[in-house]
């Protein structure tokens, strides 16, 4: 604030103190910061997805659309915005809606990984297990060290009561733990596994 008084009002400033509040969990203070950027300086992609992001965290899905729209306005062929937004129309429960990005995001870049991510969410909703299962698999081909597609893998093995496959895939994504959380979720993961093929669940 002492900076803003002082001047340093600029869009690039207050992109900076933006993402500051949103690391904090302030999201008030995060949109109106944001906000206050567009108005110095409109047009900014990643401002409008930041926005998004913002509204996303504090689960309200018709402003965050509303932004990344937005974004969607100022850069139609951007494949990661088509990717962002087939996200959200999935979590609002808008399928037709979600499919229609999440297709055009990977017509744009085949390799786009949360495309491949989102659409993987849409079939395990769907129960449509080795669809879903592509799609991961499809992550992992470009980025192989993709801890939770792995993950997912392991799950859907799991669904599939494949449990071999599973403690598989699941020692993978171990294998790519980057701290003790994600290894002790994996542990329990792989043990639950272990206790269903012993009989004892």
């Amino acid at each position: 604030e002492k900076a803003m008084a002082a001047g340093a009002g600029s869009a690039h400033f207050l992109n900076r103190l933006g993402e500051l509040y949103l690391r904090s969990e302030n999201f008030t203070s995060a949109v109106e910061t944001f906000q206050m950027s567009l108005a110095e300086q409109p047009g900014q992609l990643p401002v409008y997805s930041k926005l998004g992001e913002v509204f996303l965290a504090q689960s309200k899905l018709d402003s965050a659309i509303f932004y990344v729209e937005q974004a969607l306005l100022l850069a139609p062929d951007a494949t990661m915005v088509r990717s962002s937004l087939g996200g959200l129309y999935l979590k609002a429960e808008q399928l037709e809606k979600a499919k229609a990005h999440l297709d055009t995001a990977l017509i744009i870049d085949a390799k786009n990984p949360e495309a491949h991510r989102f659409y993987g969410f849409y079939y395990t909703e769907l129960d449509s297990v080795a669809l879903a299962r592509r799609h991961f698999e499809r992550i992992i081909e470009s980025f192989p060290n993709d801890l939770e597609a792995h993950n997912n893998i392991a799950y859907l093995y799991a669904q599939e009561r494949k449990y071999g496959m599973a403690l598989e895939f699941y020692g993978r994504a171990k294998a790519r733990a980057n701290n003790a959380v994600e290894m002790h979720t994996l542990n329990l993961q792989i043990e639950a596994v272990r206790a269903i093929m012993d009989g004892k669940m």
